[in-house]
């Protein structure tokens, strides 16, 4: 989950039913540039990769810039196949994930049984993992559950820069309504 940031906050119990499980393995999560600062700070995170998926699906639209995207593209595979992951994860099983998760050449790629990419499984080969449910985080889950992932406690913990959190402290001081009880946002 690259691009949208529902998406990445319903990938969050995947990612943290794996490092639960396997607290010495060195996770990765390919983000588009938009997204980053959502994952850049998480501790249970060990490399982020960039994509800039939204900004090259603008550039594509002009022939001239085919060549700039083809070698950001490239250098972006390269990156990945450099980082000599194992096992690629596709939590959205569709055909630009497929695209980055098969420029990573991972050993192993797990992805979504949907029938996003049922029709290009030749050109995405991986094991397709059953989904076991309509929410997007029923449906990532048994990817981390195929490799061996306590998935029973989806967790969604949120990490954040400590600037951040400073900036909100200080604007909360700033507000008489932060002086008693707790304090709900809804978006």
């Amino acid at each position: 989950r690259m691009s949208a940031f529902g998406d990445i906050v319903c990938a969050l119990p995947t990612l943290r039913a794996l490092r639960a499980s396997f607290p010495k393995a060195r996770l990765g999560w390919v983000v588009d540039e938009r997204f980053q600062e959502l994952v850049a700070h998480d501790p249970q995170i060990d490399q982020v990769f960039v994509a800039p998926l939204a900004r090259w699906g603008k550039m594509v639209k002009k022939a001239r810039n085919l060549p700039a995207v083809r070698g950001e593209y490239a250098r972006l595979g390269q990156e990945l196949r450099e980082a000599g992951y194992e096992v690629c994860l596709d939590l959205q099983g569709i055909v630009k994930s497929g695209l980055i998760t098969r420029m990573a050449r991972c050993g192993r790629t797990l992805q979504m049984a949907g029938d996003h990419l049922r029709k290009l499984q030749w050109m995405f080969p991986g094991e397709r993992v059953k989904e076991y449910g309509l929410h997007a985080v029923d449906r990532m889950l048994p990817l981390a559950a195929e490799l061996g992932a306590d998935t029973s406690n989806p967790r969604f913990d949120f990490y954040l820069p400590e600037e951040a959190r400073r900036t909100a402290e200080e604007l909360f001081a700033a507000h008489s309504f932060t002086t008693h009880g707790p304090i709900v946002a809804l978006n």
